[in-house]
């Protein structure tokens, strides 16, 4: 798919295309420099925008094809979309917090909450479910968002640079638990991140610069030698310039 926008009396073409596909069970990683087309991709992903070529389909369905009151109802369950550092509601006690996307959709208060222990426990911060979010440290307040992401369970999880500003502890700590949640729910998880330090145990890796996919490349610092670096459509190429067909 292609998307290219229009910028006072310029164009730019934020991705030109790329395919990309995720399976159940397996986390994807999109690493790529500022400017390089990720936040285009996960919008686009997530039916915010529409590709100017190209189209997107969540099994089997074609987004350009829903109204956006499917694609609303979509977010709210079989796709979850995490933006970004998590913003803290007030002092809102954490389990309340995660139990809120079912209250929404339900209104069954009991179901909720169980629901919401469920999600604590995947994202590996049972020990934080009575605690308000504001007394949190940063990694915490990152795994509570990511337990509030899940407890719709998903088929398909879509989080750009869910490892930003987090220290390399923390940072492998989410990591490793958006891989155990894609092998053991057999979810479908689509990250991005600036380098591939913060997804070395993604199972595929992509890299893309300008739009455009690079085989073998990273746009900062190194790519670990155990990643498997792809192109987006998943065939492996040798080293240098790979474009990927829509």
């Amino acid at each position: 798919m292609s998307k290219l926008y229009r910028r006072a009396n310029r164009e730019v073409l934020a991705l030109d295309e790329v395919s990309l596909s995720v399976e159940p069970g397996k986390l994807v990683a999109v690493i790529g420099g500022r400017g390089s087309g990720k936040t285009t991709l996960m919008k686009i992903a997530a039916g915010l925008e529409q590709p100017d070529s190209g189209r997107v389909l969540i099994g089997g369905r074609r987004l350009d094809q829903m109204s956006d009151r499917e694609l609303t109802r979509m977010r709210r369950g079989e796709m979850s979309c995490v933006w970004g550092s998590p913003v803290p509601i007030g002092g809102s006690v954490v389990q309340d917090l995660v139990a809120l996307p079912i209250r929404m959709l339900s209104g069954d208060a009991r179901t909720a909450l169980r629901e919401s222990g469920r999600a604590l426990s995947l994202a590996g911060v049972s020990h934080c479910a009575d605690a308000s979010i504001n007394e949190l440290s940063d990694g915490e307040r990152r795994l509570v968002h990511l337990a509030q992401a899940i407890v719709t369970k998903p088929r398909l999880m879509l989080l750009d640079q869910p490892a930003s500003d987090l220290n390399i502890v923390d940072e492998k700590l989410l990591i490793n638990v958006l891989r155990n949640l894609a092998a053991d729910a057999r979810v479908a998880v689509l990250m991005t991140a600036r380098n591939a330090n913060e997804a070395t145990t993604a199972d595929e890796i992509a890299t893309l610069r300008s739009g455009t996919i690079i085989a073998g490349a990273s746009p900062a610092m190194h790519e670990p030698a155990q990643a498997n670096v792809l192109p987006l459509d998943g065939h492996r190429r040798d080293a240098g310039r790979g474009d990927a067909s829509a």
